[in-house]
């Protein structure tokens, strides 16, 4: 089932639109603003004139309990052989960016989903691209070692 609303508005003259479908940005699933503030705040495609929310909004608080330990990206680092930061500030920042990203991780993960069909690509089928069967054809290989 998909939803699929068009809303027209007259600002100066000219009609403007906002269409919410399948191919929505995943932002709207995870945060929905307040309709009548984006709208009173589009441009003449309907896209906000000024930013609606924050990424910050979705980071942990700060002082969030720990996913990931200095020693726990030593040994990552290692087991993917890249060389560790060089500082401990370096380390620290690392550690703190790979924590907020599983943070944010988990709260993409806890949107519900069920009522959601999964997409098949990312244009929807008013836009008439079609999609083709994937075709395994024989080409050159190499053996990377």
């Amino acid at each position: 089932m998909e939803y699929s609303e068009s809303l027209q508005i007259e600002e100066g003259g000219a009609p403007m639109g906002l269409v919410y479908n399948s191919t929505t940005v995943l932002f709207y699933c995870l945060h929905l603003p307040d309709i009548d503030a984006i709208v009173s705040n589009a441009d003449s495609d309907g896209l906000p004139r000024t930013a609606t929310w924050s990424i910050k909004s979705l980071l942990p608080p700060s002082s969030p309990p720990s996913v990931l330990t200095p020693s726990d990206l030593t040994h990552l680092l290692r087991l993917a052989r890249l060389r560790p930061p060089a500082t401990t500030h370096e380390t620290t920042a690392l550690v703190k960016d790979v924590n907020d990203l599983a943070h944010f991780t988990r709260h993409i993960q806890s949107v519900d989903v069920e009522s959601v069909a999964p997409l098949r690509g990312v244009w929807g089928d008013e836009v008439g691209m079609a999609m083709r069967e994937d075709v395994v054809e024989e080409g050159e290989y190499h053996d990377v070692r």
